[in-house]
This record gives C-alpha cells, sequence and structure tokens, in this order.
C-alpha cells in the first residue's frame, strides 16, 4: 500500500514527529509526504531517513498548483491520500478524486473555531469532502467537539500519542531538576 501525507513545510511538529516514530510499525506501506509550503523544511532528512519518499510542491493559488499536484499523484498512485493541511484541503480531495484516489483521509490537527463567512465557507468543504467519501480524523476530544459543534463534521478520533523516548521523570530526577532550575517545590 502506498499513503501520501500532505503537510506544509516539515518541521518537528506533531505530525511529522508521529509519522517518524510510527514508520517502524508500517511494515507494509510505501510512505510519501507531499511538503507544500515554499521550502520543503528542516524535517525533510528525519523523515526521509525514516524510510518516506519526500515530495515538494510549493502551494500557490494558481490552477498550475493543481495541475501539477495532479500529475505527482498519477505518477505515483497512492493507494491512501492523507491531508494533514487546513490550508486547501478541499483543493486536495478534488484533484485526489480527478486523479483516481479512492482512499482520502484528513487528519484535523487543531480545533479552528472560525467566525463569520470564513466559519460558512469550511462548514460547506467539510460537508463536500464528506460527501465525496472523505474520512475525518480527529486528534483528541478538544478537536473532535469543535468540529462536530462549529462545523457539523462528524470526525473519527484517532488520539495522538508519543515518542517512547519521552517517559515521566522519576520522583528524584524532578526534584533535582526543579532545584537546578530553582523552581520551587510547591510551585
Amino acid at each position: 500500500m502506498r499513503v501520501l501525507h500532505v503537510l506544509n513545510e516539515l518541521l518537528a511538529s506533531g505530525a511529522e514527529v508521529m509519522l517518524r516514530e510510527a514508520a517502524p510499525y508500517w511494515h507494509d506501506i510505501d510512505s510519501h509526504v507531499l511538503a507544500t509550503e515554499d521550502e520543503v523544511g528542516p524535517f525533510a532528512p528525519d523523515l526521509r531517513e525514516a524510510g518516506f519518499t519526500v515530495h515538494h510542491l510549493p502551494f500557490a493559488k494558481r490552477p498550475r498548483f493543481a495541475v501539477d499536484l495532479y500529475r505527482l499523484l498519477r505518477q505515483h498512485k497512492p493507494d491512501v491520500l492523507h491531508i494533514h493541511t487546513e490550508r486547501a484541503n478541499l483543493l486536495y480531495v478534488l484533484v485526489a478524486r480527478f486523479a483516481g484516489i479512492r482512499a482520502v483521509v484528513r487528519t484535523v490537527h487543531s480545533s479552528f473555531a472560525f467566525e463569520g463567512r470564513l466559519r460558512r465557507v469550511r462548514r460547506a468543504q467539510r460537508g463536500l469532502a464528506r460527501r465525496l467519501g472523505v474520512v475525518h480524523v480527529s486528534i483528541g476530544p478538544l478537536v473532535q467537539s469543535t468540529e462536530r459543534t462549529v462545523f457539523g463534521n462528524e470526525t473519527e478520533m484517532i488520539l495522538n500519542w508519543y515518542s517512547p523516548r519521552f517517559v515521566p521523570v522519576s520522583p528524584e530526577e524532578r526534584r533535582a531538576l526543579r532545584s537546578q532550575l530553582g523552581i520551587p517545590e510547591e510551585a
């Protein structure tokens, strides 16, 4: 199975770190990422090292971007397009459908409580994406609640996880660190 993740600039932020940490568990998945900012981003080597193929297509509000995206999708033929961006997410859905991508997943990584006209536009976009078969995923209960109440968008919830590199400190380590940083025990 080939999966293409659409991201902005590749930074050491939540989605990118989780992708890197999860890569060893995806044995039969040909994993790709698409960076859509002007710069690929400093986390690209980390993702390459984890086994991802990194593509770069800077986003532009021009028809040429959609054409180039279509060509990229037709060339690499992902089985799943996983959209991690708020910006242009409906455009990615529409181009994916024209390119013949059957499975599209969109993960909402934050609570976007837009107001006014933008809220109405985003609500309509999410509704159209659902009608086109997109599976929407929230990363936690607050995001899921915001999507439901603000946009009428029912989502699956898949909780964020973390790297096993991060472990709670022992009480002794906590005391030593607080002392080193000058933080009183009761603070």
